[in-house]
């Protein structure tokens, strides 16, 4: 079995502090390009294939490369993880407040 890490543990694997590997991570997911897996609670759990990509970007990095360049690389040189289905009744992280605020100012508008 591989080895598995939360955030704390996991900066210090790639040597860069927790807030830029947090948001190196957040930007892969907000470009739905790598997904990084979570415990039942919703909490990030990084593994080796996380680790070998977090290395890479803090190579390119240290070269200078811009995030862009880096996220158009990464899939050829990994297999990146894919988001999960979201399937009826399954605990995916939602934002129950937003959703609500957007369905009203929806309602309202078609009103």
């Amino acid at each position: 079995m591989g080895k598995y890490w939360k955030i704390g543990e996991f900066k210090d694997q790639v040597g860069k502090p927790l807030n830029t590997v947090d948001n190196w991570f957040k930007r892969l997911e907000e470009a739905r390009l790598h997904y990084v897996n979570r415990t039942e609670y919703g909490e990030k759990v990084y593994d080796e294939l996380d680790l070998k990509i977090a290395l890479f970007i803090k190579e390119k990095r240290d070269e200078k490369w811009s995030m862009g360049a880096i996220f158009n690389e990464l899939g050829k040189h990994f297999d990146l993880r894919p988001f999960p289905e979201g399937e009826v009744g399954e605990n995916l992280p939602v934002d129950v407040e937003a959703l609500k605020r957007q369905l009203t100012e929806e309602i309202k508008q078609a009103v």
